[in-house]
């Protein structure tokens, strides 16, 4: 599978980072079913080794290096990611990218991440959220990609 991944900080600007030689991108499928079969969703999560290059550590990537910079610079809040998947037609995954674990004392040091596209993050949340949190809450409660029309791709 050949593919490219790119991230933001503010969903509009994206920089493709760099992957290891012939990446693989392993992934988890859930089907949510409806009663409606228009409303079926199908969402993604991964997790992805990244090589910590230089340009992967830049401030336009993940503005963090383990070497010098200190702890409390680590990246803590959730990047956007776009992933094109190339083949007979392009498949475009968007969603959030959750850093884990810089890991640079290896051979190969990599930043561990986590990738979930917009509906998995959204059913994550609603799992732990009680009925009277959804009448309590107001709309500083949830994130912006609840309240905006998204296209999942």
């Amino acid at each position: 599978m050949v593919f490219k991944l790119e991230i933001s900080r503010d969903n509009s600007t994206f920089f493709e980072v760099d992957l290891f030689p012939n990446p693989q991108l392993e992934y988890n499928v859930d089907f949510y079913d409806s009663l409606e079969p228009g409303k079926i969703r199908l969402p993604f999560s991964s997790s992805m080794k990244i090589p910590m290059t230089t340009l992967n550590m830049s401030a336009s990537r993940f503005n963090y290096n383990p070497l010098v910079d200190t702890q409390d610079l680590f990246p803590k809040d959730p990047l956007f990611f776009k992933i094109t998947v190339f083949g007979s037609s392009n498949v475009n995954l968007e969603g959030l990218l959750n850093v884990q674990a810089f890991e640079y004392l290896s051979d190969e040091p990599y930043i561990d991440v986590n990738l979930d596209d917009y509906v998995s993050k959204y059913i994550s949340k609603l799992k732990d959220t009680t009925i009277a949190d959804v009448y309590n809450a107001d709309t500083s409660s949830y994130g912006t990609y609840y309240r905006q029309d998204n296209d999942f791709v």
